[in-house]
């Protein structure tokens, strides 16, 4: 079973709910029905070597939203990294560092999409009530691969857009340094 809609009919059926329940609360307005949030998909990437290994779930969910469960990590730690030149240059939120990181390790991609169906999975599972989960991506430093990983898995999320329509995917970067060439479009996490 399709745990979020997308078809015409569902667009359709939130057409006349909307308006069933414009009539309805016309006059029973105390009895004002929240919609149905949509679950979010936390995407988190961070430094080993700036966070106390014990504590960095707690620092995770002060960026996120406490007691979401965290349903995988990719650990970057023993990919090759880019050449210093460009590394001092670039961080993962540039194209440039994307490519040369997953063509240095040509694992990587089966590392985000082992993250990616385990976090689809948890979403189709129902185990928790908002369906709400964080994935979390590490390496040395949180600026290069680490950010790469967490920027790959949301393009890779990307194609379920219209598999689970209202789906939320936030990245968060918490140790990601910025370099010279990255993008200027760019919001601090």
């Amino acid at each position: 079973m399709c745990f979020f809609p997308n078809s015409l009919f569902s667009r359709h059926h939130r057409h006349h709910h909307h308006h069933d329940h414009y009539h309805h609360n016309k006059h029973h307005h105390n009895r004002r029905r929240e919609p149905r949030r949509m679950p979010t998909i936390y995407i988190v990437s961070y430094a080993v070597s700036r966070n106390v290994p014990n504590q960095i779930h707690a620092r995770v969910h002060r960026h996120t939203r406490p007691n979401i469960p965290i349903v995988a990590e990719i650990q970057c730690m023993n990919w090759q990294p880019p050449a210093d030149h460009l590394c001092r240059q670039y961080s993962g939120l540039s194209q440039i560092i994307r490519d040369e990181v997953l063509r240095l390790n040509p694992r990587a991609l089966v590392r985000i999409r082992e993250a990616l169906n385990k976090a689809t999975d948890h979403l189709q599972s129902g185990r928790t009530r908002s369906g709400d989960c964080v994935v979390l991506t590490c390496c040395v430093a949180g600026t290069h691969r680490s950010v790469t990983a967490a920027e790959v898995l949301k393009q890779e999320l990307t194609q379920y857009e219209g598999v689970w329509e209202g789906l939320r995917v936030v990245v968060k970067h918490l140790d990601r340094q910025l370099r010279p060439g990255d993008p200027r479009r760019v919001r601090f996490a």
